[in-house]
C-alpha cells in the first residue's frame, strides 16, 4: 500500500472526535468515530491513519469490556498487509495482540508474539510508549506462564523507563506492575516499594476508578503476603473513599481481612492469615490475573476468577517449598 495521508475535513474530524471522546472516557462515541476514520484512512491508503485508529478502536473495545471484538481489532491491525513494512507500527500492533491473547487466556500464543516484539525493538516512539508496552505485554506472558525470574528481569526495564522520565499516569502503571510482579516473585519489600511509587504517581483526579482499582489491588497483595500495617490500612480508606465517588460495590471484606490479621494471638502467625503454601498461592492467583493490561495500557485486569484461579491450582510443586 502506498504512503498517502488523508488529509480530508472528514478524516480529521473523526480523529478530533474520536480522541475528545476518548479523552473524555466516553468509549462508545470514541469507539464509533475511531472505526469510521480507521476505515476511512484504509479507503484513502493512509497506512499510518489506518494504524493510529485501529490502534484506538482496539482500546475502546477493551475499555468497553468487548474481549472478543477487542481481540479480532488486535489480530486485523497486526496480520494487515499495510504496516507489515514498518517495523515501529508492527510492533506496536504486536503488542496489542499479545494482550488481547493473554486476556484471552491463550498465555503460550501471547508469549510469542510478545518475545516477537521484543525482537523487533517494541516498536519505540518518541515518548518510550511502545517500549513500555512492549515490557508490559512481554511481563505479562511471561508471568502466566510461570517463568517469574524471566518476568521479573523485564519488570526492572519498565521500572527504569518510568524512572527516566514517563508521565505520571503511564509511570503509576508501570510501577503497579512491576510491583505485582515482586509479590509474585515472594519479594514483598520489593513490592511494597513499587506499589508506593504507583500510588506517588497515579492520581485520584485523572481516573478515579483506577485509583480504586490500584488501592484495592495493593492492599489485597499485601494482606495476602501478611503485612497489615499502617500503610495498608491507607490503601483501604483511599480504596473505599474512590469507591463511594464511583458507585462501586463495598470494600468490606478487605477491612475485615486488616483486622482479622491486626487481632494477633499468635506471635508466630497473625490471626487468619493463611498457612504458607496457600498465603503464596492467594498471592500468586492474584498477580497472575491482575497483571492482564487494561485500560489504555498498563493498567492490571482485576477481574478475579473460578477460572482464572483454578487454571493455576495444578501447579503442586509450590506447595512443597512453602508449606
Amino acid at each position: 500500500m502506498p504512503w498517502n495521508v488523508d488529509n480530508s475535513v472528514d478524516q480529521i474530524l473523526n480523529e478530533y472526535r474520536a480522541r475528545q471522546h476518548w479523552e473524555r472516557r466516553e468509549y462508545q462515541a470514541a469507539r464509533e468515530h475511531a472505526a469510521a476514520a480507521a476505515e476511512k484512512a484504509l479507503t484513502s491508503e493512509d497506512a499510518v491513519g489506518y494504524w493510529r485508529m485501529s490502534l484506538l478502536l482496539a482500546e475502546c473495545q477493551l475499555e468497553l469490556g468487548l474481549m472478543q471484538e477487542f481481540a479480532v481489532s488486535a489480530r486485523e491491525l497486526a496480520e494487515h498487509p499495510a504496516i507489515q513494512s514498518d517495523p515501529r507500527m508492527l510492533a506496536r500492533a504486536k503488542a496489542l495482540y499479545s494482550r488481547a491473547l493473554g486476556i484471552l487466556g491463550q498465555v503460550g500464543e501471547s508469549l510469542v508474539l510478545a518475545q516477537e516484539v521484543a525482537a523487533l525493538g517494541g516498536g519505540d516512539t518518541d515518548d518510550g510508549i511502545g517500549e513500555m508496552e512492549m515490557l508490559h505485554s512481554l511481563v505479562a506472558a511471561l508471568a502466566e506462564s510461570g517463568e517469574i525470574a524471566e518476568a521479573w528481569k523485564y519488570a526492572l526495564d519498565m521500572a527504569r523507563l518510568a524512572d527516566e522520565g514517563s508521565d505520571a499516569e503511564t509511570a503509576g502503571k508501570a510501577y503497579w506492575a512491576v510491583g505485582n510482579v515482586a509479590f509474585l516473585a515472594d519479594n514483598p519489600e520489593a513490592g511494597v516499594r513499587y506499589h508506593s511509587l504507583a500510588a506517588e504517581n497515579l492520581a485520584p483526579g485523572n481516573d478515579v476508578n483506577t485509583w480504586a482499582l490500584f488501592n484495592k489491588g495493593s492492599a489485597l497483595v499485601r494482606l495476602a503476603a501478611g503485612i497489615a500495617d499502617v500503610e495498608t490500612l491507607e490503601c483501604i480508606e483511599r480504596a473505599e473513599l474512590a469507591n463511594s465517588v464511583t458507585g462501586g460495590a463495598p470494600f468490606s471484606s478487605l477491612r475485615f481481612q486488616w483486622h482479622g490479621r491486626t487481632g494477633c494471638f499468635s506471635p508466630e502467625r497473625p490471626r487468619n492469615q493463611p498457612r504458607g503454601w496457600m498465603r503464596f498461592l492467594s498471592i500468586e492467583v492474584y498477580c497472575r490475573i491482575t497483571l492482564s493490561p487494561r485500560s489504555n495500557m498498563l493498567q492490571p485486569l482485576l477481574c478475579t476468577s473460578w477460572g482464572g484461579m483454578m487454571r493455576h491450582w495444578p501447579r503442586l510443586p509450590i506447595l512443597k517449598k512453602y508449606s
